[in-house]
């Protein structure tokens, strides 16, 4: 099994004074072939003095010669921003490359002492929250912070416990991660940056056919137009007791389809049944009884439009990409990484579910291209990054997107609609909401079949509830007696109080009114939210609502 010889934990605590974060205290786990060293830094008067004695630290107690790793559980957005003003503003340290995405830093390379150091997120490889995966891995439990960060002016006596808690939790975890997926997959996951890029990895250790091309721009774009529509459907407007179900790994049962593989070549073909691809139309017309709401699209994938024909709806081919089919893709990787998952044995325990999931979220995204840049370079970038300014300073640098296989994540994407709509049509069902992974149903005649199957309904559901509120096609309210908790989608909310729908004259897309959460304090405020829809939503929200 391989574990890199320098493996080193790193999490800092800050206090925070008029929105700024400052260094509390730093902790580092030094795990080397030898021993295991806990060590804490207290900032002085000049707070670059504590990453010097850091760094002296860290390279005194590694092995020689060998490359230097560095975890923090949340890298991208907080412990990141916050050790690269130190990098960029020290000479003895020289930052040598930056890797991110438009979620945050990923990847930080430095040479002090004429030694590599790579700083990585433990986060973006086990997206969970320390408390989470303490319970998963049996690890320590997580402890409460013992302080109030906007409270405090110097470090309390109780960080330095707080800090080993978590450190021993992050290093636990990802010593057991990289048992468990080597002794399954014969991989290591300290060669990964990501869950999704561990995620293809795994699918390509296990299926090492190569069926992942990246198409040429123009069809790519063609492809994604198909991919953020397809057919959906919501009924707009209120329901009673609603009733959600979600699906058993949907994204990882659509897999299971046969999917567009090779080379994409234009065909001159009119007729869908000829046609596995991709397809953009020049009209269609749904029967009256169809309905969808989701019906001004004009690309679809053929398999969505092979659905549409069957229910008697006509249309007319502009355009169509064709491919190859194949079944191959996926079939066993779903079935390997759900049957771990569903068994709660080993990787699939932990992450089984997240894997699947990201693994296709991984295909059709855009990938940031890896650049380096020059010490002076990243200082001009850098300057003014801090954890707070994070969500204004979106762009560090041009970044030339790649894709994996967007043609895939289309058709699993598609596919995953197609099943949940096919329930439409069960006569015993009052539907009142579809998307691709879940259900709305009010008042149901009928018993659907709850089983631990990939693709089926999950054993825990239905959640039921009192009152169900639906905005548009991706945002809902489900409310329930109390509405303390609602279940949303679409939109975040704190504390709702009271919720109503009432008819609007004019709809318009925009909320109001606006405010910053700047005090720490906790209020409340009566708030109108327009969603554009026929309808106004009025609410008491109190803490934390981010419409």
């Amino acid at each position: 099994m391989y574990t890199p010889l320098n493996l080193i934990i790193l999490d800092i605590e800050t206090l925070i004074n008029k929105n700024k974060h400052y260094i509390l205290k730093i902790g580092i786990l030094i795990k080397n072939s030898s021993e295991q060293i806990y060590k804490m830094y207290t900032p002085s008067s000049d707070p670059r003095l504590i990453i010097d004695s850091l760094f002296n630290d860290v390279v005194k107690f590694s092995n020689n010669k060998e490359k230097i790793f560095i975890y923090c559980h949340n890298l991208s957005k907080f412990d990141g921003p916050l050790l690269i003003q130190f990098f960029l503003n020290n000479r003895r340290i020289r930052t040598e490359r930056i890797i991110r995405t438009r979620n945050g830093l990923i990847y930080i390379q430095i040479r002090t002492q004429n030694r590599i150091i790579i700083l990585k997120d433990s986060l973006r490889l086990i997206p969970k929250s320390l408390k989470k995966l303490s319970l998963l891995f049996s690890t320590p439990g997580k402890t409460h912070l013992p302080f109030n960060p906007r409270a405090v002016t110097k470090p309390p006596k109780s960080i330095n416990s707080y800090l080993r808690s978590d450190l021993k939790i992050v290093s636990v975890v990802l010593r057991k991660l990289n048992f468990l997926v080597t002794k399954n997959f014969d991989l290591n996951i300290y060669t990964q940056l990501s869950l999704p890029s561990l995620g293809l990895s795994l699918l390509q250790k296990i299926n090492p056919e190569k069926f992942l091309i990246t198409p040429g721009e123009t069809t790519k774009k063609f492809i994604r137009k198909s991919y953020k529509g397809g057919i959906l459907f919501c009924k707009v407007g209120k329901s009673t007791a609603p009733n959600l179900y979600d699906i058993n790994s949907l994204y990882a049962f659509s897999m299971l389809n046969k999917q567009p593989i090779g080379k994409p070549h234009i065909t001159k073909s009119k007729d869908i049944n000829n046609i596995f691809g991709f397809v953009q139309l020049k009209s269609i017309k749904f029967p009256n009884n169809i309905p969808f709401v989701n019906k001004f699209r004009s690309y679809y994938f053929s398999e969505e439009l092979r659905f549409l024909k069957n229910l008697g709806v006509t249309f007319e081919i502009k355009k169509s990409y064709q491919f190859k089919s194949s079944y191959r893709p996926f079939n066993k990787f779903s079935n390997v990484i759900y049957s771990n998952k569903e068994n709660n044995t080993n990787i699939g325990e932990a992450i089984g579910k997240a894997i699947l999931n990201s693994t296709y979220g991984k295909l059709g995204v855009n990938e940031p291209q890896i650049e380096d840049q020059t010490h002076e370079q990243l200082n001009n970038i850098y300057k003014m990054y801090t954890p707070l300014f994070s969500k204004s300073n979106k762009r560090f640098f041009n970044l030339k997107p790649n894709s994996n296989s967007v043609a895939i994540a289309s058709a699993i994407s598609s596919y995953s609609r197609l099943s949940m709509l096919q329930r439409i049509f069960d006569k015993n069902l009052k539907i009142d909401y579809v998307n691709t992974d879940s259900l709305i149903v009010t008042n149901t005649s009928t018993d659907l079949p709850l089983n631990g199957k990939i693709g089926s309904f999950k054993r825990m559901t239905p959640k039921s509830f009192k009152e169900g509120l639906y905005l548009n096609l991706k945002s809902f309210i489900l409310s329930k007696e109390r509405i303390e908790s609602p279940q949303v989608k679409g939109a975040k909310f704190g504390t709702i109080e009271k919720l109503e729908m009432v008819p609007e004259s004019s709809p318009q897309i925009f909320y109001e009114p606006r405010w910053n959460w700047k005090q720490a304090d906790l209020f409340t405020q009566t708030r109108k939210i327009r969603f554009g829809l026929g309808y106004n939503l009025k609410g008491l929200i109190k803490e934390g609502s981010n419409l």
